[in-house]
C-alpha cells in the first residue's frame, strides 16, 4: 500500500469516528423517519394550559365562596367529600365578579367543582373545551336516609297547615309526579338577603364542616318575643327558608307557649295542649343543589307565623313573652298524597328528643340537640336571627345546616338577642407542582436528554377574601419550595427566575438556602426587570448537588422562597397566569450572557442578545423565543406540568427514549398522547 492510499483509507476511517462521535454527542432528530420540521411559532411545548372556569352560580353578586377542582367525582356514594383523592386546583369565587382562571394539564378535559358554602351548588361539572371549563351543576345521588322513628313528647302530632289557617288556597302551586313542586304564589313579606349574610352562614355552616356539640351555636332554637310595636304589646313574625343542605323531603312546624316556664321544663300534659302548626308540609329552598328535587321557597321570601289567641283564634300578633319553638319531620313529606309523615321527629327542644346521636363519638354519644341559634349583621348594621335544623340521628355530618331559617320580626328588635356569627376572613391554599428539565447547550442543539438540569418545584399559595368585601380574593402569600435532583451537565450552571408580578407589591421575600439560612432578604433588593423581578436562586446547581451525594446517589437540595404580598394589590387570577414555575432559567457560568428559558418564554434584561438566532436557536427577538429550527422536535428545556417524579434520561440519549409516547404526541401537534410523562 503506498503512503499515499493509506493516508486517504486514514483520513477516511478518522471521518468515520468523528461522525459517529458526532452523532453520539448531538443527537440529530432530522434523520428519525417521517421528520417533518414545523413552524416554530406553532410549538411552545406546553404540558399544561389556561383555562377559564365558568361557574355559572346563579347566586346573588357578591356571594364569596371557597371552590375545589376535582379531576373525579368528588363526593363518596353517602355523599361525603372524598379523602382519596386532592384537588388539582383551588380558588375564592366571588359570585358576579370573579372568572378564575386556573393553569390545568393539558391531558384532563373534565373537572368537576366543589363547593362546601350553601348558597352555592355543591358539586358541579364541565368539559374543558377550547380553553373554557362552562360549569353546571350536577345531580346529587345518595344512599337513603335513615327511618327510624322517634317522639315521646306527649300528644305533639296535632298539625294544622299554615295554608288552611289563612284560606289561602293559592298559597302552593302543587303538581304531581317527578316534576312535583311547590311555589309561592304571593310571599306575605319580600326582601333581598344581602350577599354579606348570605356568605357569613354559608361558610361558617358549610356543607360537611362540623359544628362540636360545645359551640355556642348549638342550643335550643326558641325564639322569645321581647318587644312590641302596639304600646309594647305584641309583634309580627316571619320566616324565610335560607338553605336547606339536605337530601331530605323535610317538613317544619312550630309551636308557641306563653306561660312562664322553659319549653323543657312542661309536664307531658302541658306539652299536649300544645298546637303544633304545620308550616311547611315540603321545607326546602329553591337554591338547595344538594336536593334531586330542587324546588322551594326562594331565599328572601317570607312567610307570616300566625298565634292562636285564648279566644281559639289564629292571628297575626304574638304577644311579648310569647315562646316559640320549632319541629322537623325529617324526610316527612309525602308527595303521593301531599300528606306530612309523622316519624323521624326532631325538636327544637332537646330534652324532647329521644334519638341521641348514638354512636358519634364526636358529639360524645350523648347530645340530642338537633338545633342551632344566631345572628349575623349586614354591612348596613341590620340584624338577622337564625335557626338550622340537623335532620340526621345516626352517621351525621353534624353540619346543622339541612333547614337554615331566617326569622323576621316587626319591630326588627322584637326577639331576644343570639349568638353572634361574625364576619371573617376567607383564605384557601392552592398548590401548584411540577418538573423542570433543561438542556444547557443552547444556542447550539445538545442530545436532547434533558437532563443537564432537573429541579422539581412545589408552590403553595394563599388567597384571601377580606370579611365583607364582595372584591375579588387577592394573593396573600406563596411559598415556593424548589428541589434540585439531577445534573447531567459540564457546565456550572446557576437557577434563576423571573417573577412577573410588579415589585411594588411585594412587602417581602425571604430565601432559605439547601441548610435552611437566609440567603437573602430581597425585601429591598429585589432585582428589578422590566415589569417584573429576578430571583438567583442557586449560584452553581452542579456544586451544591455533588457537595451532597453520597456514592452515586444524588441528594435533593431543597431551597425556599417565602413571598408576602401587600394587602389587595394581587388578584387571584393574575397571579394564577404568573405563578410558579415563574420564568425559570438556567445560566451557564462559562457562558456569559447566556439564558436557557422554555419555549416562548422572554429572556431577562441580563441576556445577550446577540446569541438568538444564531447556531440553531430560531429566536425572532419578537415574540419567538427558544425554539429550534432544524431540531423542532425537541426544546431547550421543559416544564412538566402537575408531577412529582421524572424518569431521568440516560446521558446522551434523548428524552424520547425513555418515553416512547414523546415524539408522537410532538408529531400530533401536542394534540395527543398528552400524559406521555406520566
Amino acid at each position: 500500500m503506498t503512503n499515499k492510499v493509506l493516508i486517504s483509507v486514514c483520513i477516511a476511517v478518522f471521518a468515520i469516528i468523528f461522525q459517529s462521535c458526532s452523532d453520539r454527542d448531538y443527537y440529530d432528530p432530522t434523520k428519525l423517519p417521517g421528520y417533518v420540521a414545523p413552524n416554530p411559532s406553532g410549538l411552545d411545548y406546553s404540558t399544561s394550559h389556561n383555562v377559564r372556569l365558568d361557574l355559572n352560580y346563579d347566586v346573588a353578586n357578591g356571594v364569596i365562596s371557597t371552590v375545589d377542582f376535582y379531576t373525579e367525582y368528588p363526593l363518596t356514594n353517602t355523599g361525603s367529600l372524598r379523602t382519596d383523592i386532592t384537588p388539582i386546583a383551588r380558588g375564592i369565587n366571588v359570585a358576579g365578579s370573579t372568572e378564575l382562571s386556573r393553569r390545568i394539564p393539558s391531558y384532563i378535559d373534565k373537572l368537576y367543582a366543589y363547593s362546601p358554602n350553601l348558597f352555592v351548588p355543591l358539586v358541579s361539572s364541565a368539559k374543558i373545551a377550547n380553553g373554557i371549563a362552562s360549569f353546571q351543576p350536577e345531580t346529587i345521588s345518595v344512599e337513603p336516609a335513615n327511618t327510624t322513628r322517634a317522639g315521646n313528647a306527649g300528644d305533639l302530632w296535632k298539625r294544622v297547615s299554615i295554608y288552611e289557617l289563612k284560606k289561602r288556597e293559592d298559597f302552593y302551586a302543587a303538581t304531581s309526579g317527578d316534576n312535583f313542586k311547590y311555589d309561592i304564589i304571593t310571599p306575605d313579606y319580600q326582601s333581598n338577603i344581602p350577599a354579606e349574610i348570605m356568605t357569613h352562614i354559608g361558610n361558617t355552616f358549610g356543607e360537611y364542616e362540623r359544628i362540636p356539640v360545645t359551640s355556642e351555636f348549638v342550643r335550643d332554637a326558641t325564639f322569645t318575643v321581647v318587644k312590641g310595636s302596639k304600646n309594647n304589646e305584641s309583634a309580627k313574625i316571619y320566616l324565610s327558608i335560607l338553605a336547606a343542605g339536605c337530601d331530605q323531603k323535610n317538613s317544619l312546624s312550630y309551636f308557641v307557649y306563653t306561660g312562664d316556664k322553659e319549653f323543657s321544663e312542661l309536664t307531658k300534659e302541658e306539652t299536649a295542649k300544645l298546637e303544633i302548626i304545620t308550616l311547611l308540609q315540603l321545607a326546602n329552598s329553591n337554591n338547595n343543589y344538594f336536593s334531586h328535587m330542587k324546588i322551594g321557597l326562594t331565599p328572601g321570601n317570607y312567610i307570616q307565623l300566625l298565634y292562636k289567641n285564648e279566644h281559639g283564634q289564629f292571628v297575626e300578633d304574638f304577644p311579648v313573652g310569647a315562646k316559640i319553638g320549632w319541629r322537623l319531620n325529617a324526610n316527612g313529606f309525602d308527595e303521593t298524597n301531599f300528606t306530612v309523615k309523622e316519624s323521624q321527629v326532631r325538636f327544637s327542644v332537646p330534652v324532647w328528643n329521644d334519638n341521641k346521636w348514638g354512636s358519634q363519638t364526636y358529639q360524645g354519644g350523648t347530645d340530642s340537640n338537633h338545633t342551632i341559634q344566631f345572628q349575623t349583621i349586614d354591612n348596613k348594621g341590620n340584624i338577622y336571627k337564625c335557626f338550622g335544623f340537623e335532620d340526621e340521628r345516626y352517621n351525621s355530618d353534624e353540619d346543622y345546616n339541612d333547614l337554615i331559617f331566617h326569622v323576621y320580626s316587626d319591630p326588627a328588635d322584637g326577639l331576644s338577642e343570639l349568638p353572634e356569627v361574625k364576619p371573617e376572613d376567607i383564605t384557601i391554599t392552592e398548590t401548584y407542582k411540577g418538573i423542570l428539565a433543561f438542556e444547557d447547550n443552547w444556542p447550539k442543539k445538545g442530545d436532547y436528554d434533558l437532563n443537564d438540569v432537573v429541579v422539581k418545584y412545589q408552590s403553595d399559595v394563599t388567597y384571601i377574601a377580606k370579611a365583607g368585601n364582595t372584591d375579588d380574593a387577592t394573593a396573600l402569600k406563596v411559598v415556593d419550595t424548589f428541589s434540585f435532583v439531577h445534573t447531567g451537565a459540564t457546565y456550572r450552571n446557576a437557577f434563576s427566575y423571573k417573577v412577573n408580578i410588579s415589585p411594588a407589591s411585594i412587602s417581602s421575600i425571604t430565601i432559605l438556602d439547601e441548610n435552611k439560612n437566609i440567603k437573602k432578604d430581597y425585601t429591598t433588593q429585589i432585582i428589578t426587570d422590566g415589569d417584573g423581578f429576578i430571583i438567583d436562586l442557586c449560584p452553581n446547581v452542579k456544586g451544591v448537588i455533588e457537595a451532597m451525594t453520597d456514592g452515586e446517589v444524588e441528594v435533593p437540595q431543597v431551597y425556599t422562597v417565602t413571598m408576602e404580598f401587600k394587602d389587595g394589590t394581587v388578584k387571584q387570577n393574575y397571579f394564577a397566569k404568573n405563578c410558579a414555575p415563574y420564568n425559570p432559567f438556567i445560566a451557564p457560568a462559562e457562558k456569559t450572557g447566556v439564558e436557557v428559558h422554555l419555549p416562548m418564554y422572554p429572556p431577562t434584561k441580563r441576556a445577550e442578545k446577540s446569541y438568538f438566532g444564531t447556531e440553531d436557536d430560531r429566536s425572532d427577538g419578537g415574540t419567538i423565543w427558544y425554539v429550534s429550527g432544524e431540531n423542532i422536535k425537541f426544546p431547550f428545556a421543559i416544564h412538566l406540568s402537575d408531577v412529582t417524579s421524572f424518569r431521568i434520561p440516560k446521558e446522551e440519549y434523548d428524552i424520547s427514549t425513555t418515553y416512547p409516547n414523546y415524539l408522537k404526541w410532538v408529531e400530533s401537534g401536542m394534540t395527543d398522547y398528552k400524559d406521555w410523562y406520566k
